[in-house]
């Protein structure tokens, strides 16, 4: 079966029926499995249904990297994000951030 990622911000059950069964993980200074949230339309929640709709076979995986009380995601949760995908050898990582600061570059070159 082939795993898709999203590492975005909370992927949401209840919103999208084809998107209610994914493995959801938050990441801090770790990546730890954790109880997805429900019921309200996020970015990720848009990106998974999409996913699913085309793919539907595929087994789902998202991964947090944005706290409740930021719109912006530590480089280091990013980057963090990119090494557990490269440890379990996920097929296909969704990516919809960026960053604007020229430093994260360097964090993020590194990533293996």
């Amino acid at each position: 079966m082939v795993s898709v990622v999203i590492i975005d911000d909370a992927v949401n059950y209840g919103v999208f029926k084809s998107i209610d069964s994914f493995s959801y993980y938050e990441v801090s200074d770790t990546v730890k499995p954790c109880l997805p949230n429900h019921g309200h339309l996020t970015h990720a929640t848009i990106c998974g249904a999409i996913i699913k709709h085309y793919a539907p076979q595929i087994k789902l995986i998202n991964l947090n990297i944005f706290s409740p009380q930021s719109a912006y995601a530590d480089v280091n949760k990013f980057a963090l994000a990119l090494h557990w995908c490269a440890l379990q050898r996920v097929d296909v990582v969704h990516l919809s951030v960026g960053s604007v600061t020229k430093s994260d570059k360097i964090r993020l070159c590194h990533v293996s």
